[in-house]
């Protein structure tokens, strides 16, 4: 079924949370492991651990097929939950955890954004307006996120989109 005839619209507008989701979604069904995301012009590269030889691949995910793969997967939350690509420090897997990321780096306004999961840390960081302006000087960024960081950040995404459903139906 088509999302649109559910009468959800798709955002606009390819949000980091929306487009490092539907990454964290397919990461996922396909069993990736251990990722090393960057940003590249277009889209974001990934390496990651195949899961049935360990070996590194390169995935690449272009903003061209962020909307197909952003409807396929607002359509696939009626499915039943399938297994998920989990880690030590993402035993949720990928897609709720980099839709967390995502909209951290929505909130500052960042670019040339990358996530790299070690096995004790997932370090993540990009480049972001030094003064808040339009014309201000870029600034680098980077935070190491390690388990309680990591749960504490999944809790709040999950708080949030728990809010905004009781606020459509209020």
């Amino acid at each position: 079924m088509d999302v649109m005839d559910q009468g959800l619209a798709l955002p606009n507008a390819p949000t980091y949370q929306n487009r490092l989701r539907v990454i964290g979604r397919q990461l996922d069904l396909y069993g990736y492991q251990y990722i090393n995301l960057s940003e590249v012009g277009g889209g974001f590269l990934v390496r990651a651990l195949n899961p049935e030889d360990r070996s590194p691949e390169a995935l690449e995910f272009p903003d061209r097929d962020v909307p197909h793969l952003l409807a396929a997967a607002f359509d696939a939350r009626r499915e039943p939950r399938r297994l998920r690509s989990t880690t030590p420090l993402l035993p949720g897997g990928y897609e709720d955890f980099l839709r967390a990321v995502g909209w951290r780096f929505d909130e500052r306004t960042a670019a040339a954004v990358t996530v790299t999961e070690l096995d004790n840390f997932v370090a993540i960081g990009g480049m972001t307006l030094g003064d808040g302006s339009e014309r201000g000087a870029l600034q680098t960024f980077q935070e190491v996120l390690r388990g309680e960081e990591i749960a504490y950040l999944i809790e709040q995404a999950r708080r949030r989109r728990s809010d905004i459903g009781r606020e459509r139906t209020a």
